[in-house]
């Protein structure tokens, strides 16, 4: 039996095929525009793009909820994406604290700097910053070194001007002698050394006027006494 193409019948019959038709045709795309998302996003993977790999699954879970490899592969971008953020956040505090240590270093802030370097390291070993903490310390030690010799230098020099106030002044010239080992580069040992100098030549040659004063002084009173 057949029927009029024109009947009810036959136009319900094309209206279905033809939705099968539209239907299937919109899977087959829908499930094209899937597949090309998960390819995006599995190259973004691959290239660490995190942030473009999650939109790409994301989109693909909109498209179907609950798509398997979606679902899987939108977890392990976020999981590379907050591993890489965290990263990220990591390398720039250890940037920012070995770039506050160069600067402490240069205002030589030494103690400062390897506090700003082991800080960094702390966060990512390095060996260029533990070479840093080692410069570091070697200065800190020079400088407090230098600190200990400019306070002996300025004892002696104190102790050196007392001695020549009491007038011991050999006592004093041996302080001064001191303190020129130590800072040869200063003017003041010597300049003190040779005022010390002078006052003792002064009193050798007044010692020596006053004993042959003396020796005279002994020999006038001989012969006055001879003549009574």
């Amino acid at each position: 039996l057949g029927y009029e193409p024109s009947s009810s019948y036959a136009k319900q019959k094309k209206k279905i095929c033809d939705d099968n038709l539209a239907s299937s045709a919109a899977e087959e795309a829908k499930q094209k525009q899937i597949q090309d998302l998960l390819d995006e996003g599995n190259a973004s993977l691959g290239n660490k793009s995190y942030q473009e790999a999650v939109n790409s699954f994301t989109e693909v879970l909109k498209l179907e909820a609950g798509h398997p490899e979606g679902t899987e592969k939108l977890a392990l971008a976020n999981q590379k994406l907050e591993e890489a953020n965290s990263a990220a956040a990591k390398e720039k505090d250890f940037n920012d604290l070995v770039e506050q240590g160069d600067q402490k270093f240069g205002a030589k802030s030494y103690q400062e700097s390897i506090d700003k370097y082991e800080a960094a390291i702390a966060i990512i070993p390095s060996v260029e910053v533990s070479k840093k903490i080692a410069d570091a310390k070697t200065k800190l030690k020079e400088e407090a070194e230098l600190a200990a010799k400019s306070a002996e230098f300025n004892d002696l020099i104190e102790e050196g001007n007392q001695l020549m106030s009491s007038d011991k002044l050999n006592e004093a010239k041996t302080k001064f002698a001191k303190a020129a080992k130590l800072d040869p580069s200063s003017d003041i040992p010597p300049a003190k050394i040779k005022e010390i100098d002078a006052l003792l030549a002064d009193q050798k040659d007044l010692a020596e006027k006053k004993a042959k004063y003396d020796e005279l002084i002994n020999v006038a009173d001989g012969l006055f006494g001879s003549e009574k």
